[in-house]
């Protein structure tokens, strides 16, 4: 996979979007392959087989501190025009603050850039906490199980607030891409606010093994699970129905799937746990259909009672 490469990709879709993403990937890129990585290319087609070119790109071509620059990050995971958000939890706050700075201080990005956009995810808890009011207690277990963790930002959130430990599962190109930025963050975090690390899983098999070993975790997934195929989704019935809490959150459609439906569906085959949702309307000044997308959670009745 090398620079021209990527424009027989049919992501982006228009020219233009080609040419604008071949020019700041050759600004922000080496000429030379600085990593190798082992890749594997799925053979199904949707837009992250597309994706995952791009970022078996970066992972062997970007410097670590420009990678929060690379077209395709900003794109699916690291968002440059993400509104501020107010956040009253102190210590929500206090955490995105602390990780923010971390992030300004490992990477050439925009002072405020990181802040704004962790601030999403920093209301998505808080009104986690609205929905139900124990959810910090339901979280604050040994581990977190998180299904397209991208740079691995919001696992750091959660560590950090809950005391948790994060089971990671992800594409093995994200992953790659993720332990390159991880490493870079790390040089730079305040020893004072440490995570435990993670395990990285990428490899369905040794990931549902690890998992069959927990006892107590709750699931989190901001996006990614609602834009898998329903092949991937059915393999985690299983640790959703046995988890302590699950927070989804979702875009209305994937391809051909009604989002939507699909999570209403598996509120009713879940049958020992609670569904709450609400749509993303609180996050202010955000654009129009960001707001129409929901969050919902799946709460343990039995663990709960």
């Amino acid at each position: 996979m090398n620079i021209f490469s990527l424009f027989l990709i049919k992501t982006p879709n228009s020219k233009i979007d080609k040419l604008k993403w071949f020019l700041l990937n050759v600004r922000y890129s080496s000429i030379f392959k600085i990593r190798n990585f082992k890749k594997k290319i799925s053979k199904k087609e949707n837009i992250w087989s597309d994706y995952s070119k791009h970022f078996n790109y970066i992972s062997e071509y970007y410097p670590a501190k420009n990678i929060l620059k690379a077209p395709i990050v900003q794109k699916t995971m690291f968002d440059k025009n993400a509104k501020l958000q107010k956040i009253n939890s102190k210590s929500v706050q206090d955490t995105i603050n602390d990780i923010s700075k971390e992030i300004e201080a490992s990477f050439f990005i925009s002072k405020n850039i990181s802040k704004a956009w962790l601030s999403i995810f920093g209301s998505i808890i808080e009104q986690s906490n609205i929905l139900e009011p124990d959810f910090e207690n339901l979280v604050s277990s040994n581990y977190f199980i998180e299904f397209g963790p991208g740079l691995g930002f919001n696992a750091e959130i959660y560590s950090r607030l809950f005391n948790s430990r994060g089971i990671l599962f992800d594409l093995p190109e994200i992953k790659n891409v993720r332990s390159i930025v991880i490493k870079e963050f790390k040089k730079y975090s305040d020893s004072d606010n440490k995570s435990k690390k993670p395990e990285e899983f990428s490899e369905i098999k040794s990931f549902l093994n690890r998992v069959k070993t927990l006892q107590k975790y709750s699931f989190f997934s901001t996006w990614a699970f609602t834009e898998s195929p329903l092949d991937i989704r059915k393999k985690f019935f299983n640790i959703i129905n046995n988890s302590v809490i699950t927070l989804i959150v979702s875009n209305p459609k994937f391809e051909n799937i009604d989002n939507f439906e699909y999570l209403n569906n598996l509120g009713e085959k879940l049958k020992y746990h609670n569904h709450i949702y609400k749509d993303l309307g609180f996050l202010k000044n955000s654009p129009k259909y960001l707001k129409k997308h929901q969050l919902h959670l799946f709460i343990n009745k039995n663990i709960k009672s």
